[in-house]
């Protein structure tokens, strides 16, 4: 079959349900897709993502990596292999051009990972305080595991013990205080949820109020929050550091597991790094739903521990890169972490 009838109108159909049903910052898409003929499809960043820095262009990096294994799942169902390819020398003056991938028959007998790919528009996230069950048994900690390794240099280190759970949920609850203390950060996430919507909408763009599942005694004061002169006022009774205990601490706390996604990102490569780190993510979540299981992730803390990534005081972000750096190991940075039951 020549290489441009590969890419259907039929098939870029489902591809492109594929990509939109990725996990992104803020349930906001900042990938497309191009098809450039002779079986060629582009990935290309939004305006947005393009101009973006610190901790946005990483966010953006990691929606690209799962946007990318959503593509080469659902192509495998769909009897074809999309390739990685370099790129051009053109492509060098595009702020725009993420990846290349060129279409080609799947090899026969080529195995697949179906269950994965019959979860995509299955994935959800999971915002409920308590997740139930007992911790996993090994074999399935395996499984995430060689899932998280399959495409790259990422992989899951797993927070269960007592000192690294002990340490981690500092983290992640420090940084998620930061969220409500800084006004740059406090800004960046209340303009992400839709409260136009009411409490039971959903939304195809943005986070609708309902998908933060918060019970219904606490919606109106979170709602008030938004407000900045409220948060700053609140703030100095400790309004942000119980959120940081109540939305983070406490609901890690309680998972039956916490993990963190963790990357190489040697020889200054942290695009890359974050591609990789939002592949794992993807499988990890995927394989998760094919498991009947919950999972929640909470970005801010590896994210604001990046160099620049953030407004945080360089104190702050110190504590943090020394904090996962301790917990991670030389060789990886942590990129994600999530609950998991």
């Amino acid at each position: 079959m020549p290489a441009d009838n590969l890419l259907s109108p039929l098939l870029m159909q489902s591809l492109a349900t594929a990509a939109v049903a990725a996990p992104s910052a803020d349930n906001h898409q900042v990938v497309r897709l191009r098809v450039a003929g002779d079986g060629m499809l582009q990935l290309r960043a939004t305006s947005a993502f393009a101009a973006a820095g610190g901790h946005r262009r990483v966010l953006g990096w990691l929606s690209t990596g799962a946007v990318l294994e959503n593509l080469q799942l659902r192509a495998q169902r769909l009897g074809l292999q999309l390739d990685e390819q370099p790129p051009s020398s053109a492509d060098a003056g595009d702020p725009r051009h993420l990846l290349w991938l060129r279409a080609q028959p799947a090899v026969p007998g080529a195995a697949g990972d179906a269950a994965l790919e019959a979860e995509i528009e299955r994935r959800h996230s999971n915002r409920r305080l308590r997740f139930a069950g007992p911790p996993l048994p090994l074999d399935a900690q395996q499984q995430l595991d060689a899932d998280a390794a399959a495409r790259g240099q990422a992989r899951l280190l797993w927070l269960d013990s007592a000192p690294r759970r002990r340490a981690a949920l500092q983290l992640i609850r420090d940084a998620e205080s930061e969220r409500f203390r800084d006004r740059e950060l406090h800004r960046e996430l209340f303009e992400s949820i839709r409260f136009d919507l009411g409490w039971r909408q959903a939304a195809t763009e943005g986070l609708a109020p309902a998908t933060l599942e918060l019970p219904a005694p606490e919606r109106p004061s979170f709602a008030l929050l938004r407000h900045w002169p409220l948060q700053r006022a609140a703030n100095l009774l400790g309004a942000h550091r119980f959120i940081g205990w109540r939305a983070a601490d406490l609901p890690c706390r309680l998972a039956p597991h916490l993990l963190v996604i963790a990357a190489d990102a040697a020889g200054g490569a942290a695009d890359k790094a974050a591609l990789q780190a939002g592949r794992a993510l993807q499988r990890v979540w995927l394989r998760s739903s094919a498991l009947g299981l919950a999972l929640q992730v909470f970005a801010a803390s590896p994210l604001y521990a990046l160099a620049g990534a953030s407004p945080l005081p360089a104190e702050a972000q110190r504590r943090l890169h020394d904090g996962w750096h301790a917990l991670c190991g030389d060789a990886a940075v942590a990129h994600i972490v999530c609950r998991l039951g």
